[in-house]
């Protein structure tokens, strides 16, 4: 006898202040060296299945000097699970459905090159979830996208 049971994977990017959806998550206007922005995201499994999950950046748009600047720091449990460039970010881990992972994000200019003055990048988060059954003959996929734009400001040269 065989036995066919439908499950669902879905994966949210929620506000950790009240649990809204978010898809813009850093919007940073004048950024100067020596400047940062935090912010932070809960990654919810929402599905009835375990999750691999794994984060990533992508470039969009902007000027790509900056883009490689831009440096990247995040935390879990208020512990650091990164801290690097920007454009290198890469985090993987498990959640458990029906729980989340709270992640706190800062994105910092610590070059004082004058040739980042009033540029513009625009790069996402990925967070991509991933289910196999049966050997892999099953795969499940969900994707959210957190939208960012970074455009510095003017300082003395």
């Amino acid at each position: 006898m065989n036995t066919l049971r439908a499950a669902t994977v879905n994966l949210s990017t929620l506000d950790t202040a009240n649990n809204t959806q978010k898809s813009l998550f850093m919007n940073i206007q004048g950024l100067l060296p020596g400047g940062f922005q935090v912010t932070s995201v809960r990654v919810k499994n929402d599905g009835e299945l375990d999750l691999m999950v794994k984060l990533s950046t992508q470039t969009s748009a902007g000027d790509s000097a900056l883009c490689s600047a831009l440096q990247l720091k995040v935390l879990k449990n208020w512990q650091s699970i990164s801290d690097g460039a920007l454009e290198n970010f890469q985090y993987e881990t498990t959640i458990a459905a029906e729980e989340a992972e709270d992640l706190v994000f800062a994105v910092l200019l610590n070059s004082p090159d004058s040739g980042l003055i009033t540029k513009n990048c625009t790069f996402n988060f990925l967070v991509e979830s991933t289910q196999e059954a049966g050997g892999g003959a099953l795969r499940l996929h969900d994707e959210e996208t957190l939208q960012n734009q970074v455009a510095t400001g003017s300082w003395a040269q």
